[in-house]
């Protein structure tokens, strides 16, 4: 593992990975933790690029854990991805994307001023190059609690409740300076816990909330009411135009605890649909293919090909999986192991400018997090 021409031992046990190698006086055991169910090990290059061999742990997915070397013994040695987190606080995982359009993610989500807030910071380098936040600024919602988010373009959609009484609120997003800050529009009453935006049924840029019944209403991007449906009990929904006809289909996941999102995979024209529940389904038209998994799902171009990659992350057992899309299938899904209790959709940001996404999550104490920079030659990508 650290190529130094003697064999080295790999051993697995639930949560522990541990390895054996000569150090030219006698044999050290290194142990690493977090590294989920035990299953069968490989070594090797996972990619071209790579420095030192990962160790890859075969369950129900491939977990990988990527080596570096020992600074002062040159040992194989776990590599932890340096987490950088940001304190903002938030209450519900929020959204990272780049928002100023200088190549690196900023955040957006609730937080608390006292009430409740929607706030915007953007990522910036200081004088010595760190990175760090600057609160752009917030808007204050109605409701007590924070439901769901989402943004279309310039627009914010804030949902905060309770469910059977929330309130819709739109919001659009304002330039002052050198930062961005969340300005308050319109909100009306609305029913349910679950949100999208993007073309709605009518044709036309819009929101959807539905209940977790399946009951869902469309409105225009100004909040006016346009159509309603049903997909049936569900714990997520998306917006999905499948056949091309400009107009947006509602989508659900068929279970309480699930998630679903859709997007052009292929760059056909048309959205495909992935389902997380039980497994993780991804309808490509009347086929489907099916990977073992659970969690929550995102999407996001991994490997800059122009096309979204599957990112499904599982905040009870800390394991985020990549599934790569090439033409119209992906690939089995990769997996990284994390001992961190993050929580919400896994996203993938550029977060340091080098124009290599990093994988971001938040935690239990409303910190943004994202590895660290990426190698875009090795198996960081």
């Amino acid at each position: 593992l650290d190529l130094d021409g003697a064999t080295d031992m790999i051993t697995v046990e639930d949560d522990e990975l541990h390895v054996v190698r000569w150090d030219g006086e006698g044999y050290q055991n290194q142990g690493f933790t977090g590294t989920g169910d035990a299953g069968p090990a490989a070594a090797g290059p996972w990619v071209p690029g790579d420095a030192l061999p990962a160790v890859a742990i075969v369950t129900d997915a491939v977990t990988l854990h990527r080596g570096t070397a020992n600074a002062d013994s040159g040992a194989w040695t776990r590599d932890r991805f340096d987490w950088r987190a940001y304190n903002t606080a938030l209450l519900a995982p929020g959204l990272v994307e780049d928002v100023n359009g200088d190549g690196v993610g900023d955040i957006i989500g609730f937080t608390t001023d006292p009430g409740l807030v929607l706030a915007a910071w953007q990522l910036s380098q200081g004088a010595e190059g760190q990175w760090q936040i600057v609160l752009g600024g917030k808007a204050e919602l109605e409701g007590g609690d924070p439901l769901a988010l989402a943004k279309c373009g310039r627009n914010l959609y804030a949902l905060t409740g309770p469910e059977d009484a929330a309130t819709l609120t739109r919001m659009r997003l304002r330039q002052d300076g050198a930062t961005w800050q969340p300005v308050f529009i319109t909100s009306i009453p609305a029913a349910g816990s679950l949100l999208a935006c993007g073309t709605v049924d009518t044709g036309n840029p819009g929101v959807v909330v539905a209940d977790t019944s399946g009951l869902w209403t469309s409105y225009a991007e100004g909040l006016g009411e346009r159509g309603s449906g049903s997909v049936g009990a569900t714990g997520a929904i998306a917006i999905a135009d499948t056949d091309g006809d400009g107009r947006g289909e509602i989508v659900g996941c068929g279970a309480e605890a699930c998630s679903v999102v859709a997007g052009d995979l292929d760059g056909d024209g048309l959205d495909e649909v992935v389902r997380v529940a039980d497994d993780i389904r991804i309808a490509w038209g009347d086929s489907e293919q099916v990977f073992p998994g659970t969690g929550i799902a995102s999407l996001g171009d991994a490997d800059g090909d122009g096309n979204p990659d599957i990112l499904v992350h599982d905040p009870t057992t800390g394991r985020v999986q990549l599934l790569r899309t090439a033409g119209g299938s992906v690939s089995w899904p990769g997996g990284w192991q994390t001992e961190r209790p993050l929580a919400g959709p896994a996203g993938l940001v550029d977060m340091t400018g080098d124009g290599v996404p990093e994988v971001v999550l938040s935690d239990a104490e409303g910190r943004v997090l994202h590895t660290g920079e990426t190698d875009p030659a090795g198996s960081g990508w």
